[in-house]
């Protein structure tokens, strides 16, 4: 059975304010959400992720340089045969997982959806629901809980990804019991 890992970090910059900020405002230990793939073809592993300024894939090792890891969990995928729009043809779930983030990857990072985010949770301390008025782009959670609603579709039925966190994501993967840390 095919696996993928959900991790999640902080920066290692010697000033990292943006990851600062955000763990203050989640009120946790990591600021970021990546997707790591495994491979056999290279020394390390692919980190997808959508950080500094784009949806992109580095070696593992590159990503140790910059971020401190401080979860990750373990996601076997189910072996399912799916349609896969992209190339119209029928593939496996796990298959379908990595043209998904391959068609993604090269997209731009979405800084502006990030404060769309604050400004919803803001105005919702005030009852005053909206939509994010920011969507462009796409956020390091948005980009996993895109993949992740393809693995758990129940458990991502209800959630905009417009206005989700590092924060929601952890959430959910620690309410499904099948996941190994």
């Amino acid at each position: 059975m095919e696996y993928i890992k959900i991790g999640f970090s902080k920066s290692k910059k010697p000033l990292p304010i943006g990851s600062w900020i955000i763990r203050a405002y989640q009120r946790t230990s990591y600021s970021h959400v990546y997707i790591e793939v495994p491979t056999s073809k290279f020394p390390s592993n692919h980190i997808l992720h959508a950080s500094e300024g784009i949806v992109h894939k580095m070696s593992k090792t590159q990503f140790h340089k910059k971020h401190e890891i401080t979860e990750e969990y373990v996601i076997q995928i189910p072996e399912m045969i799916l349609f896969n729009k992209h190339q119209n043809k029928s593939t496996t779930l796990y298959q379908l997982i990595l043209d998904e983030m391959h068609e993604i990857s090269g997209a731009d990072y979405g800084i502006m959806q990030n404060i769309g985010i604050a400004l919803v949770d803001l105005l919702r301390l005030f009852n005053i629901k909206i939509k994010n008025p920011w969507t462009s782009g796409w956020n390091c959670s948005e980009f996993v809980g895109f993949v992740l609603k393809n693995i758990f579709p129940e458990a991502f039925k209800n959630k905009n990804l417009d206005i989700i966190t590092p924060k929601d994501i952890n959430n959910i993967l620690k309410s499904l019991t099948n996941l190994y840390k």
